[in-house]
């Protein structure tokens, strides 16, 4: 299931460099995030969603999932690969430098290893519809907003509907006079 609730501190998806979950500061009193639930947390942007700080950051509309880098991974540059690291479960939602298995691009620059991170795990073509996650865990597609993309018979005028003519107009009935 996607959400769109993810916090992004800085609001910009490609300066995600977070020291705790969700958090662009270590938080004062028990230092526990209050948003550990967006670890792992998968999300959708369509092009109008997407804010970036540095405009040629390479990202396309599409899938993005909340990560850990490895505190051993070095800092991986903008546009590169990072993969699942194998040292640790899989639900810990952390990547690495390492070698492995692809799971997703990077997005920021210089980010810190041991630190939290925002990847883009696959690109969507534009469709003209997005994919709503009902509350009830149904997924309904509805016109995306904005300009839809042209079809073949967008460039054919549309026929005219057939109108049925109005009724001649009549004059109403004189009043009877006595």
């Amino acid at each position: 299931m996607l959400s769109q609730i993810v916090r992004i501190p800085s609001g910009f998806i490609d300066s995600v460099n977070d020291p705790v979950i969700g958090m662009a500061a270590a938080p004062g009193g028990t230092g526990v995030s209050k948003f550990a639930g967006q670890l792992g947390m998968e999300f959708e942007l369509r092009t109008d969603m997407i804010r970036l700080k540095n405009p040629a950051v390479p990202v396309a509309p599409g899938k993005f999932m909340y990560v850990r880098l490895a505190a051993a991974a070095s800092s991986p540059a903008v546009g590169a690969t990072v993969n699942w690291d194998a040292t640790v479960a899989r639900n810990l939602y952390q990547v690495t430098t390492a070698a492995g298995t692809a799971a997703g691009t990077v997005l920021s620059t210089g980010v810190t290893p041991g630190y939290y991170t925002v990847i883009q795990t696959s690109a969507l073509p534009p469709t003209g519809t997005i994919t709503l996650t009902m509350l009830d865990g149904t997924e309904r597609e509805v016109p995306e907003p904005g300009p839809q993309p042209e079809s073949a018979s967008a460039t054919e005028p549309a026929p005219a509907p057939e109108v049925a003519a109005a009724p001649p107009k009549t004059a109403a009935p004189k009043p009877a006079t006595r």
